[in-house]
């Protein structure tokens, strides 16, 4: 595909940014104001319109109609007229990843970079380190990858591996904290039948079976000191011998190390040779916690949806949603994330995911009555109303709901209308609320009205 061929038009940076990602750099910009757009019968335009009236969403998609062949537009849903849905392909405004994926696919795009992409993330953090995956595929220098458990240190490590010219050779992960120490050197090195108690059999060890391709080291700093000079002669020499051997073997390995530890605090106490710390930091790369990056979690909420259900279930989450992902601070970082949004595609019926069900799956043992219902307010509400006959005709789920909607009303009575007030009295964010609100069909709240 041309880069000519599309044209993006935003004045919003983050759906510029997500476009930008999937896009691959496959475009060009433009102003969304602008309505003089570059003649291109081939063309595709996708104009983002955030901040903008029908009348002037309307005049941009009319004069791109002119200029080009195509126009895709992402529009908020109250501004989705029939005269604009005629005139362009409309998707919902804000966009999500699965939307613009896609797009992006029907549009002719090759599907590898997006089935496996390096780093997904719309950050200028995550675009600096797409950039190093791109900069160390194309050398064999050892890589250092640094940072919190669970933020994508064995993903980066897999995209080198993957966009490199070993790609077509093994790609071995040894996890250094997992293996007793007095293990760790058979497994690396390998060792001969007889070497020690238990050793039946001749076997090869990871150095052998990455031979032409990469090793991955996670949690190099747990490696004992002995272990550690070994490795040095290894990276130097690029040669061993296995436990119990004397037959030196020679490796073609590149070699990628993480860890989570601080390397310079252990080198003073002496916990780290200093000459491996120096041969292990030629190429590197600190990755960021997902707190630094909130920006990236609902793309990265989108990603997790969409590749767990292989793009077939229509699932989304609400604004209320993204808002409760990124209030949470995330300790197990993107591992977390992945972990959580698994919970939520198994447990959720519903296809539209709010902050109560996030909110849920991220506390399920602090679920009191923030919209969530304990089992002593259940067994309250149906002690209640046990005798009346709506109760026992309607199934649990409805049940359920009735009983949001009264504490929902009696927020509202309390509060004399006010959906600030209200969303305090319950304990829920006040667009946790408005959404409800809608939902449930209240109107004339404080002189709004909310639709079904």
């Amino acid at each position: 595909m041309n880069k000519n061929n599309i044209i993006i038009a935003t004045s919003d940076d983050e759906s510029f940014n997500l476009l930008s990602f999937l896009f691959d750099g496959e475009y060009q910009k433009i102003d969304i104001n602008r309505l003089m757009l570059p003649s291109n019968k081939k063309a595709t335009v996708i104009g983002v319109f955030s901040d903008c009236t029908k009348d002037s969403i309307k005049s941009f998609i009319e004069a791109a109609h002119k200029s080009c062949a195509n126009v895709i537009a992402f529009v908020p849903p109250e501004y989705q007229t029939k005269d604009i849905c005629l005139q362009s392909l409309v998707y919902d405004y804000p966009l999500k990843f699965e939307q613009v994926l896609s797009l992006r696919k029907n549009l002719g795009f090759p599907s590898s970079q997006i089935d496996s992409p390096d780093f997904v993330g719309i950050s200028e953090e995550s675009q600096l380190i797409r950039a190093f995956i791109s900069k160390a595929s194309n050398v064999t220098s050892t890589v250092l990858l640094r940072g919190e458990s669970g933020t994508g240190k064995e993903v980066v490590s897999q995209q080198i591996h993957i966009n490199s010219s070993r790609k077509n050779k093994p790609f071995v992960a040894v996890n250094c904290a997992a293996i007793p120490k007095d293990l760790l050197e058979s497994e690396l090195f390998g060792h001969e039948k007889g070497a020690f108690t238990g050793a039946f059999t001749k076997r090869a060890g990871r150095f052998e079976q990455a031979h032409g391709g990469t090793l991955f080291l996670d949690e190099i700093g747990e490696m004992s000191l002995d272990m550690q000079t070994k490795l040095l002669r290894v990276l130097q020499e690029r040669s061993f011998e296995p436990v119990g051997g004397n037959k030196t073997h020679h490796v073609d390995v590149r070699v990628i190390a993480a860890t989570n530890a601080n390397l310079e605090s252990m080198i003073e106490s002496g916990d780290f040779r200093e000459d491996l710390y120096y041969r292990i930091n030629i190429l590197p790369l600190y990755i960021p916690s997902l707190k630094e990056r909130r920006v990236d979690i609902p793309v990265l909420a989108d990603y997790f949806i969409n590749k767990l259900t292989n793009g077939q279930v229509k699932l989304s989450l609400d604004a209320s949603a993204y808002e409760e992902l990124q209030s949470y601070d995330w300790p197990g970082n993107v591992r977390e994330l992945s972990n959580i949004i698994e919970r939520i595609t198994v447990l959720v019926e519903s296809p539209v995911i709010s902050s109560i069900d996030v909110r849920a799956c991220l506390h399920p043992s602090e679920i009191k009555n923030n919209f969530i219902i304990d089992t002593k307010n259940i067994e309250e509400y149906v002690v209640k109303n046990l005798s009346h006959p709506d109760l026992m005709s309607s199934t649990l789920k409805e049940a359920l709901a009735n009983f949001e909607k009264d504490m929902i009303k009696s927020a509202l009575e309390k509060s004399t209308g006010s959906v600030a007030e209200a969303s305090k009295i319950l304990g829920v964010k006040r667009t946790t609320l408005v959404e409800k609100l809608k939902r449930y069909n209240f109107n004339n709240v404080r002189g709004r009205v909310f639709d079904d």
